[in-house]
């Protein structure tokens, strides 16, 4: 079973980031967790491969934004998060 990670924001933390000039809720949720994102300008079933980076950490996602999630296709320990 493929990790999902769920970058919809909840009202208050989007008006918090709001006020820093972060808009959208991905950029909230990477902002939040210490990820930077690399798109790959590739497409997986019609839906954008990235590149999740942080320190020696990377996950290769598919990002479905009208869900707001993202689908892990590494794998990855559960302890990793």
């Amino acid at each position: 079973m493929p990790l999902l990670i769920n970058y919809k924001e909840k009202k208050s933390t989007r008006e918090k980031y709001l006020q820093m000039g972060i808009t959208n809720d991905m950029e909230i949720w990477l902002a939040m967790h210490g990820w930077k994102i690399r798109n790959l300008g590739l497409e997986l079933d019609g839906k954008p491969l990235a590149e999740l980076i942080r320190l020696d950490e990377k996950l290769l996602v598919v990002i479905n934004e009208e869900k707001k999630k993202m689908r892990i296709l590494n794998d990855v320990e559960c302890s990793d998060f």
